[in-house]
């Protein structure tokens, strides 16, 4: 596997991923190619049932639930976050990254790297100025959503949402459902 060098010397840039074919997942973080090991069967049907929950409502008040698609926090930082509700008007079948400001929701679901989704993560997309962080975490196999807003650049717990319980916000847009939909993960 061969990779071209940084075009300007020092770290990787978003231009550069242009010109890099890798295969597998990768971002580029804070100037760094990092490659993404494949998630676990509950992380994607965790995924699969949160995006299937948000894509009507989502599309319904002017927005679109993606996945696997790059969040543009700065010139050398790119992460792909597990799933992001971006503005409509900035949806474009032929990207594979949005930059920040077109993004409402940032969610990550918590994998084995606890530091990068409690702290890593958040600090870097607060930077950026994304409204909203969801974090989801995997309590015997049930998933609990802890939102947070963003407020003076920090994000502030709006509320922890785990068995038996009702997501229910009211920005970016309403949005409600229950805990139970996101939870099916049965063998």
């Amino acid at each position: 596997m061969s990779m071209p060098a940084p075009l300007y010397g020092g770290g990787y840039t978003v231009d550069d991923l242009e010109h890099i074919d890798l295969p597998g997942r990768f971002e580029l973080i804070h100037g760094d190619i990092v490659m993404m090991p494949p998630a676990k069967s509950w992380h994607n049907e965790v995924q699969f049932l949160l995006r299937s929950v948000l894509t009507p409502v989502a599309r319904e008040h002017g927005f679109r639930a993606v996945h696997e698609q790059g969040a543009i926090l700065a010139e050398d930082t790119d992460p792909v976050p597990d799933l992001m509700i971006i503005d409509g008007a900035a949806y474009d079948h032929a990207l594979h990254s949005y930059p920040a400001e077109a993004v409402a929701v940032v969610v990550e679901i918590e994998s084995g790297n606890k530091r990068k989704d409690r702290i890593e993560r958040p600090a870097d997309y607060a930077r950026a100025g994304i409204p909203w962080y969801w974090r989801i975490e995997n309590v015997d196999d049930v998933p609990v959503i802890r939102a947070f807003r963003l407020d003076c650049g920090l994000y502030e717990p709006v509320g922890v949402y785990g068995k038996g319980d009702r997501l229910d916000l009211t920005e970016p847009f309403e949005i409600a459902f229950d805990i139970a939909d996101i939870a099916d993960i049965t063998p």
